[in-house]
Formats: structure tokens, C-alpha cells, sequence
């Protein structure tokens, strides 16, 4: 009994050291001032107090932040793991300090064992939120405009969003708003009035909200960009936030301003949405270029929309507008988009490049203009080159001709370049009626014009149609050329036809028991090499059909050929045939032929029996084959009497 007694008692304390438990103790977790939008970073440490233990796990959480004025959300921590006795752990948490009132908000922290949540503390830490006084203009900045467009004698509205970042309360008043007057002013002193709404309330720390800009544009303000600080100022700490304004004074765009399913709205807001992407801000183009405009255009709308887009070209100095293109109207599907490419022509003359110019594009519902409509405009500046002429006008008058006529071209150069140009040359060509005439040189001074004019008469044998005649100006000793194209019309002269003229004639017609013999002869009459197609055709009743033949001949050259119909069984008494001649498929000639037929005829049998047709075309060589024949005939006769006389 005694040696039981002792081997419990000997187990018991080789246990104890299992069966201990750690004690969960946070020692300490100091409190954090800062301000808001700051992150404020806490430290707890926390401590396993019983010896020779450890805990595997520990976790951490913390309760909101509770203050006077409000509360902040509790932050997320991570949790400990393998807290070993004798080695307190650190563990750091993150609060971002949001918008809020200035004071003390208190939260508790709670570290408890995984598993065995009566094994836990807890320790109070607190967030002091300092004074801070903080106010943002949301809607724009001293770099980053707010843009607002409208035309002379117009009343406008615009909204400034702005929120309290400090931990003060703020009351915004009109009043206190300051800007100087004299940046929205023209020279004649005709203004531009500035008109603010107040907060209706006090604006509390994270509280967001709007101002209404109201812009009275005056009669007869210049069309400009009108630019200014506006600073917004709370009346009770002085504490304030600035942004730049921009009124552009403009000419009419959408004709009831932007519109959003026929209300007042802003470009960002509006259902039709504008994305330039040709050209861009600050393009240089030169007189008479091309500006090539992209656009993508997005409806946000709900339903579909016939989209129109539509530009022009505005001289903001001289209140004038240069050029106008319109493109054709596309459905856009709801929540869709699509490109569209336009091209606007600068004209060669009367532009300034010291002026202001601005390229205006403006998208709407086709025929709903002022239900849905938005618009965006592109800064372009207008640069000369150094050297350029450009043909301004060219003419031939009279502008419809007859052969013989003699007409005049007229062509008007325009130097448009910032040079002057020394050694002009004009040409005017035109080859298929041997028109290439040039002038003498000459000089123009920039921004002068100049007249040349040609005479031509039109050749006898010009073919009735329509003539392109090319204008060339060669300037810029020789480097440089600018062209232009302009047309006439010759009528009353030769027609010349699409084809090749060409005439046949026939031979006998002669038959067998079996098929008939027609000879054809195709002349080329043309003083050009080209190709004939004859056909034969009115022999159904009394043949079988016979393939055309297609032969090619040069100038004044003919050829024989030779149909041979097979015959059939019952014959008419007369047999008729019609030979048609073609050239790229017009009919130049047709003859007709006839056999009258008889029994003696029927048992004639002077043709070969294979039909088709023989082609007796000896071309220019024919005289020197019949030659060849004649004296291979007497060869054959010559060599048959050796053959016979040696026997003998």
C-alpha cells in the first residue's frame, strides 16, 4: 500500500508541468494623438505570467471608439501565437483617424486565449483628436480649373463641392468668399458678375457640401477666356481653400447649352458623352491643311439615340466663324459608343496666326437637339509655313468644248507662306489632248496673289467625254509643289468607239450528203491590231449548231476560215445561214447566205467527212507557201519516175 501511495505521488509531480496553464496579461498599451486623415499606429504588449507554459494562441480585439462627438470604428488586429512565459510579445495596430470632431475617444482592447476565452484581459487606450482646422474644395484646384462655358447675355450655374477635413465645425458665408473682379472684365469694362450661395448649415468634420456658382455674363463681353482665383472662406477660424475659375465666353454651341433629357446639366454629367481623340490641345495646322477629327461618342442614356456630331472652327478675336462639317446621324445603342471621323478644310486665307482660334464639337439627338446635347471644344494654333503657295482657284472656261475650240485656263496663286517667293513657275498639263503649257517666272510676296492664264484648242479627233487638266505651282527653287485639279467636257467630235472595225465576206456555200462548206473572210479595217469573234447563226432547221471562232488580226490583215454544219436528214429546200462579225462583243458586220438544194447536190461528195472548220490563214507569208506546195508536188512526181525507171 505504502509503495502505491508513493508512485502516485511521484506521477502527480512528474504531470504537474503539463497541466499547467498560462495567464494572459496585457501590460501595457499607450494612447495616440493625431489629427485628422492622419494613421495612428498603437503597441500592446502582452504577457503569458505563468511559468513554463505557453499559449498557442492569442487573440486581439478592440471595441469602437466612443467619444462626445461621435464614434470611430474599431480597427482589425492580428492575433499572437506561441506566447511563451518570460517573452511578452508587441503588437502593433493601425487606425486611420477619419474626419471627425476634436476630443478623447476611449476604446477597450481584449486579448484572449484561442479556445478558452475566461483566459483573457483587457486594458482601455484612447485616440486623441487634435483641433485642426481643414477645407477642401473637391470640385477643383489652383492647377486644376473649374471650366465654365456660356455665351454674352447669358445667366449660368455651376456647382462647387466642398468638404470639411478638419475636426472643427465650419459655417461657410458668401460674404467671406473673395476673387478679384477685374479678372472678369474685358477691355470695354463689360463684366462678368460672381454670385455664391452659403452652406445652408454648419459644416460638421466629413460633411460634404454644395455651393452654387451663379456666372451673368454681360452684353457685348468679348468672346475670351475670363480667369480667376476664388478663395472660400469660413467665416468663424479664417481658414479657407482656393480654386481657379474659367468662364469661357464663347458662341453658341448646343443651341440651349448642354442638356440632359432637355434639362440644364454640366459636360460631365450630360447623357452624351464627348472623347476627342484627333486633334489634341495645342495641334498646329497651317493654312489650307486638313484638320482629320475623331470622336467617340458614348450614350449613357437609357434608350437608343440618332447621334449627330458636328464641329467648327471659331476665330475667338475676330468673333468669326472659319468652318463648319456635320457628320451623317448613327444610332447608338443604350450604354454604347461609337467613333465618328470628320475632315475640316482651313481655309488659305484671311487667318491670323496671332489670333485665338478654337476648334468647337458638339454631339446631339438628331432632331432633339434640345433634349440631349453636349459639347467640348480644342485649343488649335495656326502656324504658317515658311514656304507655301497654293493654287486658289483654277478654271477653264468655256467649261464645254467642241473639237476646235480654243478655251482658256485660268489659274490664281495665293502665297501663304510667312516668305516671300522669287522664281514661280506655273504648268498646266493635260496628255491626252497634248496640253502642256508652262508660264515664265515670276516673284510673289507673301500674302499676294497672282493670275496666269493658258489657251489651248482642242484637236480634231478628241474623244467625246470628260477631261481632267492638272494646275502645278513649282516654288521654293524647284523643292516644293502644290497642285489642283479642275475638268471640262469635249462633245460634237469623233467618236471614237470601244472597239475595232472589221468587215467579212463569203464564199460559196457548197454541201455534201452529210454537211455543208461555208468560207469566211475577216478583214481588219482598224489601223490597230485586234481581236474578231464570228459566229454563225439561223441554221437550226436544217444543222447542228457550229462553235464561233475567234481569230486576231494586225491593221489591214485578213483570214479565211471555214464552217462546215453537219446536215441534218429531212432539208428544206433552201438552205440559210447568217455569219455575224464581233469586236469585244459589238457587231461590226453580218452577211447572209443561201444554198438551194437538189438531189444531184445531195449526192455530191467532194469535202472531207470530218466536220469542223479549216483555217486557210496564210497570213502575209501566203504567196511563198502556194510556192512551197507547187514545188513539193513536183518533187513527189520527179521522185515516183526514178523509183518506176530503175525497175526497168
Amino acid at each position: 500500500m505504502k509503495n502505491i501511495l508513493t508512485s502516485l505521488i511521484i506521477f502527480l509531480v512528474m504531470l504537474s508541468p503539463v497541466l499547467a496553464i498560462g495567464q494572459v496579461d496585457i501590460t501595457s498599451l499607450p494612447s495616440i494623438t493625431a489629427n485628422p486623415g492622419d494613421t495612428a499606429t498603437f503597441e500592446a504588449i502582452v504577457a503569458n505570467t505563468v511559468a513554463a507554459t505557453t499559449i498557442p494562441t492569442v487573440n486581439l480585439a478592440s471595441s469602437n471608439l466612443a467619444g462626445s462627438k461621435g464614434t470611430i470604428t474599431s480597427p482589425t488586429i492580428t492575433s499572437i501565437t506561441n506566447l511563451i512565459s518570460g517573452a511578452p510579445q508587441a503588437r502593433q495596430f493601425t487606425l486611420n483617424v477619419p474626419f471627425i470632431s476634436a476630443g478623447t475617444y476611449t476604446a477597450t482592447l481584449t486579448a484572449s486565449e484561442s479556445g478558452n476565452p475566461a483566459n483573457k484581459d483587457t486594458i482601455a487606450y484612447e485616440l486623441t483628436v487634435n483641433s485642426v482646422n481643414s477645407l477642401d474644395v473637391l470640385t477643383a484646384s489652383e492647377t486644376t480649373a473649374l471650366t465654365v462655358s456660356g455665351q454674352e447675355d447669358e445667366i449660368i450655374t455651376a456647382t462647387v463641392r466642398v468638404q470639411n477635413k478638419g475636426s472643427n465645425d465650419l459655417k461657410l458665408v458668401a460674404s467671406e468668399f473673395l476673387f478679384n473682379a477685374n479678372d472678369f472684365k474685358d477691355s470695354d469694362e463689360d463684366t462678368i458678375t460672381l454670385t455664391f450661395s452659403s452652406v445652408q448649415d454648419i459644416l460638421r468634420p466629413n460633411e460634404i457640401d454644395d455651393i452654387t456658382l451663379t456666372i451673368d455674363i454681360a452684353n457685348n463681353v468679348d468672346l475670351d477666356t475670363y480667369s480667376g482665383i476664388i478663395e472660400l472662406k469660413d467665416a468663424e477660424t479664417g481658414i479657407s481653400d482656393k480654386f481657379k475659375l474659367d468662364v469661357r465666353v464663347q458662341p453658341e454651341v448646343c443651341e440651349d447649352g448642354i442638356r440632359r433629357n432637355g434639362q440644364i446639366s454640366d459636360a460631365s454629367s450630360a447623357f452624351l458623352q464627348i472623347d476627342v481623340n484627333e486633334p489634341d490641345n495645342g495641334d498646329e495646322f497651317a493654312p489650307g491643311e486638313t484638320i482629320d477629327i475623331e470622336v467617340n461618342i458614348e450614350n449613357n442614356n437609357d434608350d437608343p439615340m440618332d447621334v449627330v456630331v458636328e464641329a467648327f472652327l471659331y476665330n475667338l478675336d475676330g468673333d468669326d466663324e472659319i468652318e463648319r462639317v456635320t457628320s451623317d446621324s448613327v444610332e447608338i445603342d443604350d450604354g454604347d459608343d461609337d467613333d465618328f471621323d470628320l475632315s475640316l478644310d482651313i481655309p488659305s486665307q484671311d487667318l491670323d496666326e496671332d489670333d485665338e482660334y478654337i476648334l468647337f464639337i458638339k454631339a446631339f439627338d438628331d432632331g432633339n437637339e434640345d433634349e440631349n446635347c453636349n459639347e467640348d471644344s480644342i485649343d488649335i494654333d495656326i502656324e504658317r509655313e515658311d514656304h507655301k503657295v497654293v493654287v486658289e482657284s483654277f478654271t477653264v472656261l468655256p467649261n464645254i468644248l467642241s473639237c476646235n475650240d480654243v478655251a482658256s485656263m485660268t489659274v490664281t496663286v495665293l502665297n501663304i507662306g510667312s516668305k516671300d517667293e522669287r522664281d514661280i513657275l506655273v504648268e498646266v498639263k493635260q496628255p491626252e489632248l497634248g496640253i502642256s503649257e508652262s508660264s515664265e517666272e515670276f516673284d510673289l510676296n507673301n500674302d499676294d496673289d497672282a493670275v496666269r492664264r493658258f489657251t489651248f484648242t482642242v484637236p480634231d479627233n478628241a474623244q467625246a467625254k470628260d477631261y481632267t487638266v492638272e494646275a502645278v505651282i513649282v516654288f521654293d527653287d524647284g523643292d516644293e509643289r502644290e497642285s489642283k485639279f479642275t475638268t471640262f467636257k469635249v462633245e460634237s467630235c469623233v467618236e471614237v468607239p470601244d472597239y475595232i472595225q472589221g468587215s467579212l465576206s463569203l464564199g460559196a456555200f457548197t454541201t455534201t450528203k452529210t454537211q455543208a462548206s461555208i468560207p469566211v473572210t475577216i478583214t481588219n479595217e482598224a489601223d490597230q491590231a485586234g481581236s474578231f469573234k464570228a459566229e454563225i447563226t439561223g441554221i437550226e432547221n436544217w444543222a447542228s449548231s457550229v462553235s464561233s471562232r475567234t481569230v486576231s488580226l494586225q491593221p489591214g490583215q485578213s483570214t479565211t476560215i471555214f464552217f462546215y454544219p453537219q446536215l441534218k436528214k429531212d432539208l428544206p429546200d433552201t438552205l440559210s445561214a447568217v455569219i455575224n462579225l464581233y469586236s469585244e462583243e459589238n457587231l461590226v458586220d453580218s452577211k447572209t447566205t443561201e444554198k438551194e438544194i437538189t438531189k444531184a447536190a445531195e449526192e455530191e461528195d467532194k469535202t472531207p467527212t470530218t466536220a469542223g472548220v479549216v483555217d486557210l490563214n496564210f497570213g502575209d507569208n501566203g504567196p511563198f507557201w502556194i510556192i512551197a506546195d507547187i514545188v513539193l508536188i513536183i518533187l513527189a512526181v520527179l521522185l515516183v519516175k526514178a523509183l518506176f525507171t530503175r525497175r526497168k
